[in-house]
């Protein structure tokens, strides 16, 4: 019989005892955490559900909607680049006209 591993085994559950208390309390901290994510995962399915929550409802994004709707390419292009050097809103100045989309 080998004495060094016996000492090993042993040392190996004195470790597993001394630290089961930290080991429980990370599990639970990963169940909490993973209960969590799941609670709120489904706010965050797709990127165009997370985008949509800034205006939805709003009369302009009723208005983009169907524009984008209708698009080719080159107008989808057009308008994401739009998008993203106005983080999706109206210069503040902007105020829409009557009959004017």
């Amino acid at each position: 019989m080998n004495v060094g591993a016996g000492l090993r085994a042993d040392a190996g559950g004195e470790l597993k005892r001394a630290s089961a208390d930290e080991r429980v309390k990370f599990v639970r901290e990963i169940g909490r955490l993973r209960e969590k994510v799941q609670a709120v995962r489904e706010h965050y399915g797709s990127t165009a559900q997370l985008l949509a929550r800034k205006g939805l409802g709003s009369e302009r994004r009723s208005r983009l909607q169907q524009q984008v709707e209708k698009s080719g390419p080159a107008e989808l292009a057009s308008l994401a680049a739009f998008a993203a050097a106005t983080n999706g809103l109206p210069p503040v100045s902007w105020t829409p006209r009557k009959g004017v989309s």
